[in-house]
């Protein structure tokens, strides 16, 4: 990832951050150019997943059949079964 800095547009550093909440990150920066020195603090925020990691994929399956009744979970990994092979 890249930071510019907003005075000058040129590369920025990052030297350290501060996680304000789980999804907001503030990154303070200076910039990269001595001739600019422009110090600042970014925000970074996490918007939106574009697809669920494996991990999430397989619990939200396993949450799904728990709640199907035994013979519905049953058809569903059959039906499951047949198109793996």
């Amino acid at each position: 990832m890249r930071v510019e800095c907003p005075a000058c547009f040129k590369p920025a550093v990052v030297s350290s951050r501060r996680r304000m909440s789980e999804q907001v990150t503030n990154l303070y920066c200076s910039c990269s150019d001595p001739e600019c020195g422009a110090t600042f603090v970014s925000t970074l925020s996490f918007s939106h997943i574009l697809s669920p990691s494996r991990g999430q994929s397989q619990n939200m399956l396993v949450e799904w059949l728990a709640k199907l009744s035994p013979k519905d979970r049953e058809d569903a990994i059959s039906r499951a079964n047949q198109g793996l092979t």
